[in-house]
């Protein structure tokens, strides 16, 4: 059998990753064949197995029907059983796409857009998504609460809707985290909260921040930041601009951030929406006490309603400076980071019982839902 996958970009996204792991772990009578309109460095991407190709979809008025176009060349091309799309505009061209191939698409990430439904404009959207994904033969999310949202918006069948969390290779992670934190921040016995993710809107991080100049005052401890992205220079004058210059610490991007997750004493996740939220999974993996916003969607889910760690509401998003009074959302992040940092009984707590809920994550266990699937159809 060929599988073939297709996305925007391949480098060391979220998505990406999920790409990785299913083109190694996948059984190796499933050939694997990766096609992507962006491709980042070869020292940038993640380690993968089988035939990585671009595929160019020049930027004109006819994007989507070049989309469909390009797509349909490397399909005749490559002649895979199944072909498997990770956004929106690609999972429409898979649907469209010619050939005796199964399409499978799925969606990785939430975005709001695909329930607007004000005006023409949104009515006729969703007409085109429900008429569309009910002619693909699967559709994967990572999500029971985004399964129920998708099948009961678009009119989708929830037999022909498959969960399929993100993978997380466990004992990978644990081995990584062993490797010294080279950086003099880390030694120290104050606690160290940290977030992992990329700098952008959608990773709320300036609301961290500012939650975090009120923990500050309450007692020592610092922050660690890492990931790269538009906002960082925002994120670092805010911290400038709070007086916490010397106690956040923007790591970048990093190849082994589980070596810095395992000897901070919280993860905090300050998202305002999300498909999945793997790195609360690999924070839990290493045995870091998490906090996250209860976003949709993923962290609920992940969290067992938490059980395994603290939710706190998610914050508004607007990008406010240093003179800004704190918002509730920001107050109540604040709070609960103080709590999960003073109340040794409460952190044990979180990580026995993470550590058992990250079992449902195993990249095994996920992999053979994947190859199941494929399989079937």
């Amino acid at each position: 059998m060929k599988l073939m996958m297709i996305s925007e970009g391949y480098g060391r996204g979220g998505g990406d990753k999920v790409i990785s792991d299913l083109s190694l772990n996948l059984p190796s009578d499933i050939e694997t064949v990766i096609a992507a309109v962006k491709i980042d460095e070869k020292d940038r991407l993640f380690p993968y197995k089988g035939k990585l190709l671009h595929l160019p979809v020049r930027p004109t008025a006819f994007r989507f029907v070049n989309r469909v176009s390009e797509i349909n060349k490397v399909i005749a091309s490559e002649k895979p059983d199944a072909v498997l799309t990770f956004r929106q505009n690609y999972n429409f061209a898979n649907i469209l796409s010619s050939g005796r191939h199964k399409r499978i698409v799925s969606i990785h990430n939430y975005d709001d857009k695909y329930f607007r439904v004000k005006g023409l404009k949104g009515r006729i959207n969703k007409f085109i998504t429900s008429f569309l994904y009910n002619r693909s033969d699967y559709l994967i999310v990572l999500t029971e609460d985004m399964k129920k949202d998708i099948s009961k918006f678009f009119y989708i069948g929830e037999d022909k809707i498959k969960v399929i969390p993100n993978p997380c290779d466990i004992e990978k992670i644990r081995s990584l985290s062993k490797e010294e934190a080279d950086h003099p921040f880390f030694d120290t016995d104050e606690p160290i909260i940290i977030n992992v993710g990329r700098l952008t809107r959608q990773k709320g991080q300036w609301h961290l921040i500012r939650a975090f100049g009120k923990v500050r005052r309450q007692m020592p401890c610092s922050l660690a930041i890492i990931g790269h992205g538009n906002l960082e220079p925002y994120l670092k004058k805010l911290a400038d601009d709070l007086n916490l210059k010397n106690d956040v610490l923007f790591l970048g991007w990093q190849t082994n951030p589980y070596k810095y997750l395992s000897r901070a004493s919280l993860f905090a996740f300050p998202s305002l929406w999300e498909g999945f939220g793997l790195s609360l999974v690999e924070a839990m993996a290493v045995g870091c006490p998490v906090i996250s916003s209860d976003c949709k969607y993923g962290p609920r889910e992940i969290l067992d309603n938490g059980a395994c760690g603290k939710l706190v509401p998610v914050c508004d998003g607007n990008l406010y400076g240093a003179q800004d009074p704190l918002t509730v959302e920001e107050n109540m992040t604040a709070e609960a980071i103080v709590e999960l940092l003073k109340d040794d009984g409460l952190r044990n707590a979180c990580i026995a019982k993470a550590n058992k809920r990250i079992a449902d994550y195993q990249v095994e266990k996920i992999i053979k839902m994947y190859a199941d699937v494929l399989y079937f159809v």
